[in-house]
């Protein structure tokens, strides 16, 4: 992982989710219109990995194994913050409002 942001247990404390956001700089125009500081326009990460990971976590939680990506956001609305419900839905802040993973 490049950039974790965001961590969360399971509420059986036996996963661990991680949101990786791998910022790598600002390097893509949102709009070349828009007033911004610089003549570039606002610019935003297009490198982010933009992804959640689950692990399980093992040896009474001081070991994690078997990472998986559980979510990938592909149309851009980055992940932001994790949490996990007591139903064990995984919920992030996004661009568009809320996320519930199950």
């Amino acid at each position: 992982m490049c950039s974790p942001n965001g961590m969360a247990l399971s509420p059986g404390r036996c996963h661990l989710y991680i949101r990786d956001t791998a910022a790598a700089g600002l390097s893509a125009p949102i709009s070349l219109d828009v007033p911004s500081p610089g003549p570039e326009g606002i610019l935003y990460s297009n490198t982010w990995t933009r992804t959640i990971y689950k692990f399980d976590l093992v040896d009474d939680g001081r070991a994690s194994v078997n990472k998986r990506l559980i979510h990938y956001d592909a149309i851009g609305t980055v992940p932001d913050g994790l949490n996990v419900a007591r139903n064990g839905y995984v919920v992030t802040a996004t661009g568009n409002g809320l996320s519930v993973l199950n």
